[in-house]
């Protein structure tokens, strides 16, 4: 996978300096999973826009958590 960071640890070292990953190519998310996830990551202007505990547990139990890997290469 072409990756912007090659392992876990790494986005999360990433995030922790204030840097925010850039989308794994190809995509693993849908659209919809990434804007999620990006808001997760959000703290813009220093206003925090990331999404409440509610939030998270609705969009978890509404289906968003399954991956899409796409259709395996040979």
């Amino acid at each position: 996978m072409n990756h912007y960071y090659p392992r876990d640890e790494q986005v999360l070292y990433a995030l922790a300096k204030g840097e925010t990953p850039k989308r794994p190519i190809p995509a693993l998310l849908t659209d919809h999973q990434w804007s999620f996830v990006q808001r997760c990551w959000s703290n813009i202007d220093g206003v925090d826009r990331r999404p409440s505990d509610e939030e998270i547990v609705a969009f978890a139990n509404n289906g968003n958590f399954k991956v899409d890997r796409g259709t395996p290469q040979h």
